[in-house]
């Protein structure tokens, strides 16, 4: 068994010696899971740099092979979630937690912001080859546009209540006639 452990240990050597590519996963069956999944996923090393990622990663970033291999994941977060995300990641890397699962924003290829639900789980005590955590992200993006869509209607409508409101009150102290009260809150509500 030990003999089997230093053979792995020294094809992995090898592999980033010679710079060729390496299988993470040593089962076939997490492999095979980890590639097809439609859930965009990579693994990270302890410096946070990608090692491997599926192809609904690149659909889901929007770049190509050659622009992800070996880069930090970082490179790929929104400027305004890195410190949530370096320090959410530095909680799995030192062992202080297993996972951890929080929302953060990713910049596309094209500039465009996604919103992400984002899993990382340590895999400390794994062999894989070097890989310190998997990233597993679930696009939430419609979630939030859908979201910040009735945030933006309720403001309207406190907006047209309020005017509605104030429209009805002068009406009482002027005496102006329904029509003339219902032209106004029409052209309020449209504003």
């Amino acid at each position: 068994m030990a003999g089997k452990q230093n053979h792995k240990k020294d094809k992995y050597t090898e592999a980033v010696l010679s710079e060729s590519p390496i299988t993470y996963f040593e089962d076939s069956t997490l492999r095979a899971i980890f590639r097809n999944s439609p859930l965009p996923s990579c693994l990270v090393s302890g410096s946070g740099n990608i090692l491997e990622y599926n192809e609904a990663f690149c659909g889901y970033l929007q770049y190509p092979e050659s622009e992800i291999t070996g880069k930090p994941f970082i490179s790929f977060v929104h400027a305004d979630d890195v410190e949530k995300h370096e320090r959410s990641f530095a909680e799995i890397v030192s062992g202080r937690t297993g996972n951890c699962r929080f929302e953060q924003r990713f910049l596309r290829k094209d500039g465009e912001t996604l919103w992400a639900d984002i899993t990382v789980i340590s895999l400390d005590g794994i062999h894989s080859n070097g890989a310190s955590a998997l990233v597993i992200i679930t696009d939430i993006s419609q979630h939030k546009k859908a979201q910040q869509a009735l945030i933006e209607n309720e403001e309207r409508m406190i907006r047209h209540d309020r005017i509605y409101r104030q429209l009805i009150t002068s009406n009482l102290t002027s005496g102006e006639d329904d029509a003339k009260v219902l032209q106004r809150i029409t052209e309020s509500a449209s504003e």
